[in-house]
């Protein structure tokens, strides 16, 4: 669970801005002044360091009931060749029906494209070509737009996906930080026509005839699904300093394959950076005894 648990997060955290905002950019509830300043929070920056928290948990049926909370430190950076570096330690507790809670950890490297893992139950480093497994998901190749500080350009993701059009926000400023939130409907997302473009242009790419079909069912399967971005962005630098990602589902039990115990399972992910910090370099090094991971 941790290992499949560490691949996601680092998708989420290194893909969260494969591209950067225009400025033609409009969301509901916040004006052109706020857009421009969250996308120009610190996104120049070559190196960020920051504190992390992560939270999963799946409740309403006990027979599904699982958890993950790990929190650490890590950073995002580039190389001379403008390559992402990213070096991440976290620890904490897993919980699930069997073996209840257990300690748990991830430490993640990102050297020259590839990947570097260690979770618990591993006895070793375990690689994964980066690169590779963009390209086989139809994602862009090149990581170099996604290096540094630009590694969390949420911005970014709304536009190259089109979800601006079912994102509404808000900002309130106090002690000197801009706190702006961005409410994401993903699930009229994925059933609207946008999304079913998307699958079919991964299909073609991936020669993967069923991705086109997949927009429509996964619409009705994951029709309440929200995201929630929050940032705090200080005025007199125009970094941002927190930020947060928080995603909800509520879905039907049966479809999970849980008990009758309960009609509906909710699934929760939050992935929370603070005291962000920029500038420095960064160096991380290819951790020793690493071993092909497992296709």
């Amino acid at each position: 669970m941790m290992q499949r648990f560490a691949i996601l997060l680092t998708v989420v955290l290194l893909l969260t801005g494969a591209l950067l905002a225009q400025a033609q950019m409009q969301i509901e509830g916040l004006g052109e002044a706020d857009l421009a300043l969250l996308g120009g929070a610190g996104m120049d920056e070559e190196t960020l360091y920051f504190d992390l928290v992560l939270s999963a948990a799946v409740a309403g049926d006990p027979t599904l009931a699982m958890g993950i909370d790990l929190s650490g430190s890590g950073a995002f950076g580039m190389d001379d060749m403008g390559l992402p570096l990213m070096t991440m330690d976290l620890e904490g507790t897993t919980t699930d029906p069997e073996q209840g809670e257990v300690a748990g950890f991830v430490q993640l490297r990102l050297v020259d494209n590839i990947l570097y893992l260690l979770a618990e139950g591993q006895d070793s480093w375990q690689v994964m070509p980066l690169d590779e497994g963009l390209a086989d998901a139809g994602l862009p190749a090149d990581t170099s737009e996604i290096a540094g500080a630009q590694a969390i350009d949420f911005l970014g993701w709304l536009e190259f996906l089109g979800l601006e059009a079912f994102s509404s926000g808000a900002r309130s400023d106090a002690d000197g930080m801009a706190t702006i939130r961005i409410d994401v409907d993903l699930g009229a997302w994925l059933a609207s026509p946008t999304f079913s473009e998307l699958m079919t242009v991964a299909g073609d790419v991936t020669e993967d005839e069923t991705l086109a079909t997949m927009g429509p069912m996964l619409g009705m399967l994951l029709q309440d699904l929200l995201l929630t971005f929050q940032s705090a962005v200080e005025l007199d630098s125009g970094l941002m300093r927190q930020m947060s990602l928080n995603l909800g589902l509520a879905i039907n039990s049966a479809v999970l394959g849980g008990s009758a115990q309960a009609e509906t399972t909710e699934i929760t992910v939050t992935i929370a950076f603070s005291d962000m910090r920029y500038g420095g370099a960064l160096e991380v090094s290819v951790p020793e005894g690493a071993v092909l991971a497992d296709a």
